[in-house]
């Protein structure tokens, strides 16, 4: 990145640039911003799903949490597109992608495992498990922000931060217990419907990844969850508390020094 001398009328100070702002050397760079994003619909089916992302209070709180608690060394933004697609991190363009189509996916998906449901309670649980969606790969983009070694996998590490969020942040974010409850329904449904295993994907099978969830999610608070200690075998709800305990205190150390000052 190239260094600009300025020549100001008073004082003569070096301005470098990172990400496209300037600050003045000897002092910190400021934080890079978390900006949300909607495109227009392109196509008829993607106008309730953007419809219902765009009234959901929770993704501009999840992208001003970012921006006011974290140091980031660049923009990063959250984008809700037209098109095809699945949820990902585009790590070159430091922009997260949540299609229109996957947000129907993800209530297709949630609609096999809640056949009882209503429109309203669907699309409640839809905004729920795009958010834990989100929760993902927002860990996706810490490790590609911060640099973080990854052991075990990025896929684990992105729901291990999904389900440790619930606590990071759900002082200030309620209901993200929830989100990721929602979220792992979701996986279950997916999974339900998928008939084959790529045994080189990243990825753990969906319904793997469901329990691991709903565990950490237990772990996080088993009174509060009790509910679903029915479908925890007893000898491993202690190992859920551990678990949880273990993913936060491990993501809060990470985390600890790029928090803003």
């Amino acid at each position: 990145m190239p260094v600009v001398l300025v020549a100001a009328a008073v004082v003569t100070a070096a301005v470098m640039l990172v990400a496209g702002r300037s600050f003045v050397e000897g002092q910190a760079p400021p934080a890079g911003e978390v900006v949300l994003a909607f495109d227009e619909p392109t196509d008829p089916a993607e106008q309730g799903p953007a419809d219902l992302v765009r009234r959901a209070e929770v993704f501009p709180a999840l992208t001003t949490e970012m921006t006011e608690q974290l140091s980031l060394p660049h923009d990063v933004r959250v984008r809700f597109s037209a098109g095809g697609g699945g949820a990902a991190y585009d790590a070159a363009r430091h922009e997260l992608v949540v299609p229109y189509a996957f947000v129907a996916q993800v209530r297709a998906a949630l609609s096999s495992q809640r056949p009882t449901a209503t429109v309203a309670e669907l699309d409640i649980a839809t905004v729920q498990a795009t958010s834990g969606v989100m929760l993902h790969e927002i860990g996706h983009v810490l490790v590609e922000a911060y640099r973080l070694p990854v052991l075990g996998g990025e896929e684990v590490v992105a729901d291990t931060f999904a389900a440790a969020a619930v606590r990071l942040v759900g002082d200030r974010v309620q209901g993200l217990d929830q989100d990721v409850l929602a979220y792992a329904d979701f996986l279950q449904g997916y999974g339900d419907r998928t008939t084959t295993v790529d045994l080189f994907d990243d990825h753990l099978p969906a319904q793997l990844r469901a329990a691991r969830l709903r565990c950490l999610v237990y772990g996080n608070d088993p009174g509060g969850h009790a509910d679903l200690a029915a479908d925890l075998p007893a000898a491993d709800r202690p190992f859920c508390v551990a678990d949880f305990t273990e993913a936060h205190d491990s993501w809060v150390a990470v985390l600890q020094q790029y928090r803003q000052v």
